[in-house]
């Protein structure tokens, strides 16, 4: 069956956090006049930058330029599919929301577990979560930088050993 996006959205969702069905293709870059920038290498999202781009919150335009090269973790995926839950979107339509972004989902491997359950006590103190972790562990892996709407992050990119892009 086809992904279909109700209208609206977000239903008792307030209007700040509401995004429409033209927004949420535009937001995907798969209507006219969204741009679709040459990136080089894969860029990994934090659950943040997601939702930044599916509420329309500043970044979403950094986001936005990521989509094409973009990669998520599974346990960052099930953070925005919990996260679009919390606002009371229906589980399928959070999924379809999600799809229609067109990312590439990669699975936790037991390497990224490892990792994120070690820097979890030393990012503790940050008021980092074990999802974003998970994260910093899967950027670790692929050598990539993560990208997170999270300011909180600017400042434990070296503590982490790994590259951090926050787009607000």
């Amino acid at each position: 069956m086809p992904c279909v996006v109700p209208r609206p959205l977000y239903g008792d969702m307030p209007r700040q956090h509401r995004m429409s069905r033209t927004s949420c293709w535009q937001s995907a870059g798969l209507m006219p006049g969204v741009s679709d920038p040459a990136v080089d290498g894969p860029a990994l999202l934090d659950a943040s930058t997601v939702l930044a781009l599916l509420f329309e919150e500043p970044g979403a335009e950094v986001v936005r330029a990521q989509l094409r090269t973009g990669v998520i973790g599974a346990a960052n995926l099930a953070e925005v599919l919990a996260k679009l839950s919390d606002h009371s979107l229906p589980a399928q339509e959070a999924a379809c929301a999600v799809a229609i972004l067109g990312l590439k989902v990669a699975p936790m491997t037991e390497g990224q577990a490892q990792r994120s359950a070690e820097l979890r006590p030393a990012m503790r103190s940050t008021g980092l979560s074990l999802g974003n972790c998970a994260c910093l562990a899967f950027a670790m892996e692929l050598g990539a930088p993560a990208l997170t709407a999270n300011r909180s992050w600017a400042g434990i990119a070296e503590a982490a050993g790994v590259a951090v892009q926050v787009v607000r």
